[in-house]
């Protein structure tokens, strides 16, 4: 039951995606060229969603194994449902929850604050979502807290942690010494935080070229769910990208996402070619083997750890060369559509009479 509710949290996100692509696509010129490339991209979305479904790991993890990593992935795509409804104070509130169960949901977190920062007008409406995230960890955490303070915040964040060498799946082409060692971690986390800066940066561009604001954006412009789910899961995966270590459960913490990841990039505006798209659906295909390949093979090889980290690698690099479109950082407002449809018909109109 619990697969099942997360699939369907899951493909909502993405058939929600794919309508207003496609409503985005169709506002373009009425062309056979057009057609073609938004038939094609249905198709690409379709595949991605098929690949989400068919992951033997994925459904072993949800149907076989008692890991909390699943509630707690669940509790995450029904908070961002939530937030693409615009409903941030439910979204943060179930977002919190998912934290609670697992902290592996803090690897959202840099995305969701970013998100908190644009999708308020001004500094009081993030706030007041931080401080419901902060309430329900408090509440939840009281009986705990109460009594053994120090330990439970000392085993709840307990970043000086040292991970089995055996169980992990992304480092196994390292030494076991090399493995353990600060000097990996402090690299790897510098890593993290100047891939988050350097992403943060070029939404923020973004968000200046499109809005006119980088933060507190005006109520006139509202954000989009591509642009949600975007952030959201690019957050997600930089953290994967440069984890400490991985294990088997932990696959469920971003598999899902990382078809959209690839297609929200090149495959998605009005400008792209149907060869790009094909290019784009061949290669999230192939990702999609490697990173169900790695995670099958038990106990993890040199093999499948660096097939893993070559598949992260690229993933990050085109997350790198190709930006988020700009056109789809806000949703159209429902007038300015309507004025399209008219203008098309009526251009369609003047071109029969002619």
């Amino acid at each position: 039951v619990l697969y099942v509710v997360m699939m369907a949290f899951v493909l909502f996100l993405y058939h929600k995606t794919l309508q207003r692509l496609r409503q985005r696509q169709n506002q373009g010129k009425d062309s056979s060229t057009n057609i073609t490339t938004t038939t094609t991209m249905v198709w690409c979305w379709r595949i991605a969603m098929a690949l989400v479904c068919l992951s033997k790991r994925l459904h072993s993890i949800y149907v076989l194994r008692l890991f909390n990593d699943g509630p707690a992935m669940l509790l995450l795509f029904a908070s961002i449902c939530c937030m693409i409804r615009n409903s941030w104070k439910w979204g943060c509130f179930l977002f919190s929850l998912a934290v609670s169960i697992k902290m592996n949901i803090l690897l959202f977190a840099p995305g969701l604050l970013l998100l908190l920062l644009q999708a308020h007008t001004t500094l009081w409406g993030t706030v007041e979502c931080l401080t419901i995230c902060a309430v329900t960890q408090l509440i939840l955490g009281a009986p705990f807290l109460l009594r053994y303070p120090e330990s439970y915040l000392r085993k709840a964040f307990e970043l000086d942690r040292v991970f089995f060498y055996k169980w992990t799946v992304n480092w196994k082409f390292l030494s076991e010494d090399v493995f353990v060692s600060k000097q990996l971690s402090l690299v790897l986390l510098a890593c993290h935080l100047g891939a988050l800066a350097y992403f943060a940066i070029q939404l923020l561009k973004v968000a200046k070229q499109r809005v006119g604001h980088r933060i507190f954006w005006p109520s006139s412009s509202t954000m989009s769910p591509e642009y949600i789910l975007y952030t959201m899961f690019l957050s997600n995966f930089i953290g994967i990208c440069f984890a400490r270590t991985l294990h088997y459960q932990f696959y469920c913490w971003y598999i899902s996402t990382i078809p959209m990841l690839l297609l929200l990039t090149t495959s998605t505006t009005t400008t792209t070619t149907t060869a790009t798209i094909m290019t784009k659906a061949i290669a999230m295909v192939l990702v999609m083997v490697a990173l169900e390949y790695s995670f099958h093979i038990f106990p993890a090889t040199p093999l499948s750890s660096a097939v893993l980290q070559i598949t992260h690698g690229y993933i990050l690099v085109q997350c790198i060369s190709n930006q988020f479109p700009a056109e789809l950082l806000t949703t159209p407002k429902a007038t300015t559509v309507v004025a399209e449809e008219k203008r098309s018909s009526k251009d369609n109109a003047v071109t029969k009479n002619d």
